[in-house]
């Protein structure tokens, strides 16, 4: 239940309190023994890091919660929600290395190791389809895409 309220308490521009309630979200899940939660704490804490300028240590976070993605140690729902939130955490720090190498890791990539176009059209797919971008992180990435200069905050 708490998960709601933090990704509220966030978009709302209150990120000390985000921070707080990332914190308690992984302490109950670890006084628990559940990993799906755990994987969201991980991840509402590298997002409240991220947001708090904590670059260094949300990123580290967001690394920490795919490695549990990856190696299968949570639901198959909670790998797709981890993995799509932190793929646009890394979209919207236009930090595209990062969010390749998970992809690669996920094995996302496979299907278009040999064509650098169909993996450029299948990002751009995924991008689009996706049910959490925002506008603005679209109108980056396409500019990205198209070469253009981007002035966000890189992290």
């Amino acid at each position: 239940m708490l998960v709601p309220a933090f990704l509220q308490t966030l978009e709302d521009g209150d990120h000390a309190t985000a921070s707080a309630m990332a914190r308690q979200i992984v302490e109950i899940a670890q006084r628990f023994g559940d990993n799906d939660l755990l994987a969201f704490g991980l991840l509402c804490r590298g997002q409240a890091s991220l947001a708090l300028g904590e670059t260094s240590s949300g990123r580290k976070l967001l690394d920490e919660v795919m490695v549990s993605v990856t190696t299968a140690e949570v639901s198959p729902i909670t790998t797709g929600i981890v993995y799509c939130a932190v793929i646009e955490a890394c979209i919207d720090g236009c930090d595209l290395r990062r969010a390749a190498e998970w992809t690669d890791a996920g094995g996302g990539r496979s299907l278009y190791a040999d064509c650098a176009l169909q993996r450029r059209l299948r990002d751009v797919h995924v991008i689009t389809q996706h049910f959490l971008v925002k506008p603005d992180t679209l109108t980056t990435a396409g500019a990205i895409l198209a070469g253009q200069d981007v002035d966000v905050m890189v992290f």
